[in-house]
């Protein structure tokens, strides 16, 4: 008899065994009951169902009823025997190894408790009918033991799988786990479930048999599908990719069916484990068979890589996977090729090449629906615990979704090309109009039209490209933010990238026309704005230059047409203002860097406004002013008029004076109204009646000229012969002013005896100080004392004091000296010195006398000495007017320096008169032309040099001057008027040279060389040159 303790779960039972007693309590049992046809061959199949309770009931009953068959009742009682033998030495094994992994808690380990479960088997295979003990005992320890034994091979078998699944071994994977469909079947089979659910299970468990030897049998059609699928798209070949790809379909439906029956098993398993767990009345728990069943099927809830089911998805999604990832590369080198194709350098070579994207787009538009298709094949998937459905693959969708998004972007952004290009030609074709204000008024103004135009699309153009360039870029950053089908790397970035350079490219030639556009917009507004200004500025100047404001006498005035011409730009300036605003205008823009491209051109039109607003403001006053002007005009005229009409008056009372006098003031007004506004008819008739009247006042005045220039000259020969040379040169000086107011050519016989008077007061110029003389009080006052001094020495000496007189006298003579070192050749203050000299020493002075008398005859021979020499030969004469010799030197000398004139010789006389004769002659047979009246009077003029006392040339010379009627021109024509006062302004302003050059234009007219008025010009400019 053995005793064991086991505790199992909380439960101690304490159990002795009494093996013998046991049997023979068995054997007992025996003889208590039992019926006499009992068989030998009934008790065998008990026995060989293990019933050996009831075997040994039915021995008992069998010997009882057949005593003489012992034997073979015998034998099969030794064989229960030896069977309850065994039991006991298995049940005390058994009992000892788990005394034994209760003292050594280490050791109970899944395979010491398969050691148990092998004990507890062969235990139930000796005997099936235990007593309630033995099988509570029994039931304990093996439900412990193969709770630890069922949880370790499930372990094992799921890691197995996973470690096959990361081999890629899927099918061994999935069929690893069908090893594990032996734990707990036993006991599930023994738990009395409805035969529906025992069935079923069993059902279910041969179609994964079933699925799985199918799925061994699909791999090398359904490998060789996906990898011929692939060689095609590593090739680039999408069109047979698309072409295999329906045997792609074929295989993964034949994977699905077996995957989808298989997940079907394994949720039919989950869900009887959970209607059966439900009842209140079950005591099933995950320790059982069907929970261990759907977990090999649909794997552990905490590890989705576990289960039949992970296996056939797992190469299911390999198998997908990697299509895609070739797909993925086959789109990457699509992409690439067009992106290469694009452009970055000009918009002309992407434009060039669009056709052949198109082609490439409509390539890829297959190639992404093929693969989309792909993603699709996920939808074979039944729904499942595992997730593997279409949705659980965002990233590859999306990255499709954004491929075509970037195809449409591409292409959209290819559009704004061509269509930026079209436009660009489009505003290329456009030239600037020839005649630019023409069209800058012309409302429909078509050059401003085309920019305007094309600046808006340029702008629609940036902005399309710039939306579809945003869009596709935001979507690339969620693409990249959202996952990707290669980590780490954008898809299809090629193309972005070369998008990317596209839109740059685009941002750039659109600025650079942008600003091109601008450029000429602002130019041709700037033009515009200039032009039209300038040719108001134009007018303006014009009108300016007509009205001559500064009244220049050189320039023509026409104040009428100012004003003709300002009345009808003023009438139209506002309205060129307005357009010229509203041109202006359009170049106002928020973008800085346009503003400072067209900076320069802006300022200039906006110049040009200024200039036009300024001549709106100015013209009005240029307008008042010519009218002004032709006012001033009509007033001077209408006063050269009224001094016309008086010269004729005057003329008529031969009041000359007056009559010149007028008619020169005519002249003046008559030029006054043709500077103000000027008119060739008044300047012809003006020039044409006050020629004719001044000639008239010339020849009516030149007769009283005649006889004045007669008296003057015989009063100046009186004067002369009398010594007063200042007067004789002044009646000369006066005959001959006189003389010019009627004639140009100087009369000769004036100019000899002028040039006698003239030598004559030379050689006394310094003898006398006339009041006039700047230093005359000075030397007055310088007199008067030397005077004093000579007067006080003289009466000293009549005293006796001759030591002070001298003194004195010496004291005078100072004086004098002081005055001749001003003026050495006074005649008061040499003959005082003289009269001192006499005084001082009297016996000695006439020896001083002769001999200063000697020097004087004697340095007159010397020309640089023959000045001094007369003038000390006239103070001697002073002292001593009896000098022997003295007065006959005297009078020598004033012949030879041409002071006096030697009478005529009879040579001279006669030819005098022979001259007159010839003279007379002329005149008489030609008294009307007035080129042999002038030879006529030259023939005069010689014989009155020759004899200054032949009246007859003299009356006969007055007489022919007076016939010719005066020589000078009265009054200059209006154009010669101009230039005479135009040289009189440049000589005042020290211009010499400008004078001279105008005087010499009016010396170049014959005319004018007998204006007194241009002669005397020009012998003031010729002095200064």
């Amino acid at each position: 008899m053995v005793s064991v303790s086991i505790q199992l779960e909380g439960v101690v039972i304490k159990k002795r065994i009494f093996i013998v007693i046991f049997i023979f309590l068995s054997l007992s049992q025996v003889y208590a009951s039992g019926k006499k046809d009992v068989t030998l061959e009934e008790i065998d199949l008990l026995i060989e169902k293990k019933e050996l309770n009831e075997a040994v009931d039915k021995l008992d009953e069998y010997i009882k009823y057949n005593p003489l068959d012992f034997d073979n009742a015998q034998k099969r009682v030794e064989f229960i025997l030896k069977i309850r033998e065994n039991y006991k030495k298995t049940a005390d094994k058994l009992v000892e190894f788990q005394e034994y992994l209760k003292e050594n808690p280490a050791e109970n380990t899944p395979e010491n408790n398969k050691i148990i479960l092998d004990y507890i088997s062969e235990l139930e295979n000796m005997e099936n009918n235990q007593n309630v003990q033995q099988k509570k005992f029994i039931l304990d320890l093996k439900s412990a033991a193969l709770f630890i034994y069922c949880n370790s091979v499930f372990e094992n078998l799921m890691a197995s799988g996973v470690q096959l699944l990361g081999e890629k071994k899927y099918v061994e994977a999935a069929q690893i786990y069908t090893e594990g469909f032996s734990l707990y079947r036993d006991e599930f089979y023994d738990s009395g479930y409805a035969k529906e659910v025992v069935n079923n299970v069993d059902s279910y468990l041969e179609t994964i048999n079933s699925d799985l030897n199918a799925y061994k049998n699909l791999q090398s059609s359904l490998l060789d599908a996906f990898a011929q699928y692939n060689a095609a798209l590593d090739e680039g070949n999408l069109t047979g990719a698309a072409a295999i790809y329906p045997q792609v379909v074929s295989q993964i439906e034949k994977l699905a069916k077996i995957r989808n029956d298989t997940a079907i098993a394994g949720m039919y398993f989950k869900s009887s484990f959970e209607d059966l767990k439900s009842k209140e009345s079950s005591d099933i728990t995950d320790s059982s068979f069907l929970p261990f069943a759907y977990r090999f099927v649909l794997g552990k809830d905490s590890d989705t890589s576990t289960g039949i089911l992970a296996a056939i998805d797992a190469q299911w999604k390999t198998l997908v996977e990697e299509s895609k990832s070739h797909m993925y590369t086959a789109l990457q080198k699509k992409y690439a090729t067009i992106a290469n194709s694009i452009s970055n350098e000009t918009l002309e070579q992407t434009a060039a090449v669009i056709p052949s994207i198109n082609t490439g787009f409509l390539e890829l538009s297959d190639a992404i629906s093929l693969a989309t298709n792909l993603n699709l094949l996920y939808l074979n998937f039944n729904e499942s615990p595992r997730g593997y459905t279409v949705d659980a693959y965002p990233v590859y969708t999306n990255n499709l979704i954004y491929a075509n998004d970037l195809d449409n972007a591409c292409s959209d952004l290819l559009n704004t090309v061509v269509t930026f290009l079209t436009e660009t030609n489009t505003y290329q074709s456009l030239s600037v109009p020839d005649d630019v204000p023409t069209s800058f008024r012309n409302p429909d103004d078509t050059y401003v039209a085309g920019n305007l135009a094309y600046l808006l699309g340029l702008q629609n153009v940036l902005t399309e490209s710039e939306t579809i360039f945003s869009a596709i870029t935001e979507k690339r950053t969620i693409q990249n933010e959202t996952g990707t089908i290669v980590i780490g790397e954008i898809p299809w970035d090629t193309l972005y990238s070369s998008l990317n350079g596209l839109q740059t490219t685009i941002r750039s030639e659109l600025k650079r026309m942008e600003f091109s556009a601008w450029e000429e917009l602002a130019n041709y507004i700037q033009t515009g704005c200039d032009e039209i200004s300038a040719s108001y500025s134009e007018i303006y100047n014009n009108a300016i230059g007509l009205i001559n404001e500064p009244l220049d006498i050189t320039v023509l005035s026409r104040p009428d047409t100012a004003l003709e011409i300002l009345t009808e730009a003023v009438a139209s300036a506002n309205t060129d203002l307005s357009l010229l605003k509203t041109k202006r205008s359009l170049l106002y823009t928020d973008s800085e860097d346009v503003t400072t491209l067209i900076r320069e051109q802006t300022q200039r039109a906006d110049a040009g406004i200024a200039t036009l607003e300024r001549f709106i403001t100015d013209a009005p006053l240029q307008i008042n002013l010519a009218r002004e002007r032709i006012s001033l005009a009509q007033r001077a005229q209408n006063e050269a008029d009224l001094r016309y009409s008086q010269v004729i008056t005057y003329l008529n009372n031969n009041d000359f004076d007056k009559a010149r006098e007028s008619l020169a003031r005519s002249r003046e007004k008559y030029s006054e109204s043709l500077l103000y506004l000027d008119s060739d008819a008044l300047r012809e008739e003006s020039d044409l009646k006050l020629q004719e009247i001044g000639e008239r006042i010339t020849k009516a005045e030149n007769e009283m000229v005649v006889r004045t220039v007669r008296l003057l000259q015989t009063q100046a020969k009186d004067a002369y012969y009398q010594g007063n040379f200042e007067e004789a040169e002044a009646k000369l000086v006066e005959a001959r002013s006189t003389w010019a107011i009627t004639n140009v050519d100087a009369d000769s016989e004036i100019e000899n005896l002028l040039a006698l008077v003239k030598t004559a007061i030379s050689m006394k110029t310094g003898r006398v100080i006339y009041p006039t003389d700047p230093l005359y009080p000075e030397m007055s006052q310088i007199l008067n004392i030397a005077n004093q001094y000579y007067n006080e020495g003289y009466d000293l000496i009549k005293e006796g004091n001759r030591e002070k007189s001298l003194e004195v006298l010496q004291n005078a003579k100072l004086k004098l000296q002081e005055l001749q070192l001003v003026y050495p050749l006074n005649q008061q203050a040499s003959l005082l010195t003289l009269r001192i000299d006499k005084l001082i020493n009297p016996d000695e002075f006439d020896d001083y006398f002769e001999q200063k008398y000697k020097v004087a005859k004697t340095n007159f021979l010397n020309n640089n000495d023959r000045q001094q020499s007369y003038i000390d030969l006239l103070d001697l004469y002073e002292i001593n007017p009896s000098y022997p010799g003295l007065k006959e030197d005297i009078y020598n000398a004033e012949i030879t320096l041409g002071i006096r004139v030697l009478p005529p010789d009879r040579t001279a006389i006669n030819k005098s008169k022979n001259l007159t004769k010839e003279a007379e002659t002329l005149y008489n047979n030609n008294r009307n032309d007035e080129i042999v009246l002038n030879q006529a009077l030259a023939k005069l003029n010689e014989a009155i040099e020759l004899d200054g006392d032949n009246n007859d040339a003299i009356i006969l010379k007055d007489r022919i001057n007076t016939a010719l009627g005066g020589q000078a021109v009265a009054v200059l024509p209006a154009a010669q008027q101009v230039i005479y006062q135009q040289a009189i302004q440049e000589l005042q302003k020290g211009n010499v040279l400008q004078a001279a050059a105008l005087v010499t234009e009016l010396w170049n007219d014959p005319d004018m060389r007998r204006s007194p008025d241009v002669i005397d010009l020009k012998n003031k400019v010729d002095s200064q040159l």
